[in-house]
């Protein structure tokens, strides 16, 4: 309303963003044979938009984080998703374990988040497409949460902390007794998708009456 819409012409529905795209999902495993990944045997990772302001902390403190988290990670690989190619030279610069694996290119995430032990994320869009599929995720976003990741936490589909050393901790809980909260998160899920409409029904459905 701030940018001039008026009132009466806004609509709401009760679903969020990412059920427009994942209603229909379908997971596929080709990316798994792609990047040499096996299912549920890795965390995935996906990089903050900026490693200072937006996390409030040093690049140098996260990459502390991730080089302690690999190390907790006993048979799993650790995938990170970057955003920016400054992102990748420094992940490939600083971070030399076998156990990492980068993908610097864009990707379509969906089926690796779906076939992930845990997704870590610090933005919102694929944490809550994460909470959505049923996945253990947590959120490491800093500042006040935006609406949805708070209704998700409310609910508990996402994990929230706010330092790498909760994290860090957070991770170990998860990874302890990993199978025992994946069905507890995608029951979670299964229980969210049937409170949820159909966006795109509801677009339609206004668009043209």
């Amino acid at each position: 309303m701030n940018a001039g819409a008026h009132p009466r012409k806004i609509r709401h529905y009760r679903a969020l963003d990412p059920c427009f795209w994942l209603r229909d999902f379908t997971p596929s495993k080709d990316q798994l044979r792609e990047f040499g990944l096996k299912e549920d045997e890795y965390i995935l990772l996906r990089m903050p938009e900026t490693m200072a302001s937006y996390l409030r902390i040093r690049d140098e403190s996260f990459l502390d984080f991730i080089e302690n988290l690999v190390k907790v990670l006993d048979e799993l690989r650790l995938v990170i998703l970057c955003r920016y190619s400054e992102q990748s030279r420094m992940v490939h610069r600083t971070l030399k374990d076998e156990k990492i694996l980068v993908i610097d290119r864009p990707i379509f995430g969906q089926s690796l988040i779906y076939y992930s032990s845990i997704f870590i994320g610090g933005g919102g869009t694929m944490t809550q497409e994460a909470a959505l599929l049923g996945v253990p995720a947590i959120s490491i976003y800093p500042r006040e949460l935006p609406t949805a990741i708070k209704f998700l936490v409310e609910n508990g589909l996402v994990l929230y902390y706010s330092s790498p050393e909760q994290l860090l901790r957070g991770v170990r809980k998860v990874l302890e007794k990993r199978d025992v909260m994946k069905e507890e998160f995608r029951a979670r899920a299964e229980s969210l998708w049937k409170i949820m409409e159909d966006p795109k029904k509801r677009v339609i459905d206004e668009v043209f009456t």
